[in-house]
């Protein structure tokens, strides 16, 4: 594929407690950092040129002090407090769990983490309940994508002008995903939303477009430089 270069709570103990907030507070919804608390899981899939599958990752909580400042939320984070472990697993294209360990830094929200056998090394960053970044392994590079909360995962492939793996992450109306190319030359990082059946995404030199129907999803793509051609995933394709 070828692209173009183209609720507010009123006490510090509450804010440790999100979920005890009233749904009728007022002001946006408070986001709270992973690595601050409790444990956050983020589940998602991951792509290279011949490497297709979905990742698990859990970034561990700390005893990290907060305070609401302003109406908003204000975390103090000093010492080891910074960096907290991070664990889980690999799924490449099988049920066998490949665990992966490593560290996350709650100031400058960088994740690294790595498999020991096969190895891989993961390096990404965290922002607005998404992890997304590059790695390396036995099949070459690549990119994942993974998010907090309940998920769905799509793995599948494009056919066309190009050819490659297509895997998608869907988070309620929103969908995330990365796309490579057979040779790895490619890697694209894909964003989108779901309305009814209907999904509309785009990555760096293109769309793509598509509809959901249960635990599939299919369409096509297109690039501003004129290549062209369909996409599919199923929710059984990154472990089968």
């Amino acid at each position: 594929m070828r692209v173009a270069t183209t609720l507010r709570c009123t006490t510090a103990a509450a804010v440790l407690a999100l979920a005890a907030c009233s749904k009728d507070s007022t002001g946006p919804a408070a986001v709270v950092d992973p690595g601050l608390g409790t444990p956050v899981e983020f589940n998602g899939t991951l792509a290279a040129g011949a490497i297709t599958g979905d990742i698990s990752i859990t970034i561990a909580g700390s005893a990290a002090s907060a305070r609401v400042v302003g109406g908003g939320i204000q975390f103090n984070v000093s010492g080891s407090r910074a960096v907290v472990p991070v664990s889980g697993c690999l799924y490449l294209h099988s049920t066998t769990c490949t665990a992966i360990t490593g560290t996350y830094n709650t100031v400058t929200k960088a994740l690294t983490f790595a498999s020991t056998s096969p190895v891989f090394t993961f390096t990404g960053t965290y922002s607005s309940a998404r992890v997304s970044g590059t790695f390396t392994g036995p099949g070459g590079s690549g990119v994942f994508v993974v998010h907090s909360g309940t998920v769905q995962v799509f793995c599948g492939t494009f056919t066309g002008d190009a050819a490659g793996v297509w895997n998608l992450v869907r988070h309620g109306n929103d969908v995330y995903g990365v796309a490579v190319d057979v040779g790895g030359t490619n890697s694209l990082q894909l964003t989108g939303t779901v309305s009814g059946t209907t999904i509309n995404l785009t990555f760096t030199g293109g769309t793509a477009s598509g509809t959901i129907s249960g635990t599939s999803m299919g369409g096509m793509w297109q690039t501003a430089l004129g290549d062209a051609g369909a996409w599919t995933g199923n929710t059984s394709g990154c472990r089968g």
